[in-house]
């Protein structure tokens, strides 16, 4: 508790070294690609600093699923870029970091979470505050490649402080399925959330009503990428302050448009 970490220049690779680590989260003993359980703790970066893990524990054991895994309160990252780790159950990394257990004062301040390599477009694993008191969680100058998640949050609140989440060649542009629709999205979701500055880079490849407009949050700029088309009209009803940057792209009516 009360440590402060300072990284230097380069890239550090935690492998699979920290499995074995008691971190008894969410009542899991071990079992966590970097778990950080103290209270207190600050990693900071200085000059370009990268943490990943080229561990693939090739399973969806929910302690797995992370490449960081927080449980400590007032845990702060900072001045860092983040590359999760592949997990082959995935074909990716299903969240770069989830709060858990009795963590909360999350703090991320200028950290990128980088896309994992790959073929099928970019995806760098969710943001997850999974804890039904965030406290004052804060995420200012974040940049990400997947959507953040805070529909568990009922006490403290969530700052999304220039964040900006691309989504441009994603690997969930334009995917639904049978049972859930379009349920991999950009965006925040969560009603404890406050927006000070939040967008979203979008292309041609997304479903633009159904991923990025039906549940836009006031405050929200959206930029586009490329020139788009739609199929149906495009509603802001219910979202003050939202800007759509278009770059000196168009946003087309579909051959199938529905009128």
């Amino acid at each position: 508790d009360g440590q402060t970490w300072v990284l230097a220049e380069g890239t550090y690779d935690v492998g699979d070294a920290c499995t074995g680590i008691q971190a008894n989260l969410n009542g899991v003993q071990q079992g966590f690609v970097l778990p950080l359980y103290a209270d207190n703790l600050t990693i900071r970066g200085e000059g370009d600093v990268t943490l990943t893990s080229t561990f693939d524990p090739n399973t969806g054991a929910w302690s797995y699923q992370n490449f960081i895994t927080v449980g400590g309160v007032g845990v702060t990252l900072e001045n860092l870029k983040l590359q999760g780790n592949h997990n082959s159950y995935f074909d990716g990394c299903n969240k770069v970091l989830e709060l858990v257990g009795g963590g909360k004062d999350l703090t991320l301040k200028n950290v990128q979470c980088l896309p994992l390599a790959g073929d099928g477009g970019q995806n760098s694993g969710s943001i997850y505050i999974n804890v039904a008191d965030a406290g004052s969680t804060k995420l200012e100058d974040v940049t990400l490649y997947s959507w953040i998640n805070a529909r568990a949050v009922t006490t403290g609140t969530v700052l999304a402080r220039n964040v900006v989440q691309d989504f441009t060649d994603n690997v969930y542009a334009g995917y639904s399925d049978s049972t859930y629709g379009y349920a991999w999205n950009p965006g925040i979701s969560g009603s404890n959330v406050q927006l000070d500055g939040f967008t979203i880079k979008v292309d041609g490849q997304a479903e633009f009503i159904q991923q990025v407009m039906k549940n836009i949050r006031p405050g929200t700029t959206i930029e586009l990428m490329s020139d788009i088309a739609v199929s149906e009209e495009v509603y802001i009803n219910g979202a003050d302050g939202v800007t759509i940057n278009g770059n000196g792209h168009t946003i087309t009516a579909a051959d199938d448009f529905h009128m």
